[in-house]
């Protein structure tokens, strides 16, 4: 099937030798393909190039598919954040997450 316009994308910064994904966006139809997996891997790789040794991540507790994959790809769990995440429902934890790069 073809597709047009913008199917998915990760935004990611370093500092120093200090990675983080700040988001991770896959259009609804194309999700579960694996582009979020290599939107991920691609920033990785581009924070190694930019000499980070260590990338974090925050991801609602809520988020079983986001955890699944950024459990797949060596990310561990580091700590909380309690009641980050406005719901419809009231707030959420976020999980802190992180791994060496």
């Amino acid at each position: 099937a073809e597709h047009s316009g913008v199917q998915g994308f990760v935004l990611f910064g370093t500092v120093l030798d200090e990675g983080s994904i700040n988001t991770v966006a896959v259009s609804p139809e194309r999700q579960g393909r694996g582009l979020g997996r290599a939107l991920v891997r691609a920033a990785l790789a581009l924070m190694r190039e930019e000499d980070a040794r260590r990338c974090l991540l925050e991801v609602r507790v809520s988020n079983v598919a986001a955890l699944g994959l950024y459990e797949s790809l060596g990310f561990v769990e580091d700590g909380r954040r309690a009641n980050y995440y406005r719901t419809e429902s009231g707030r959420e934890d976020a999980l802190l997450m992180s791994m060496p790069l």
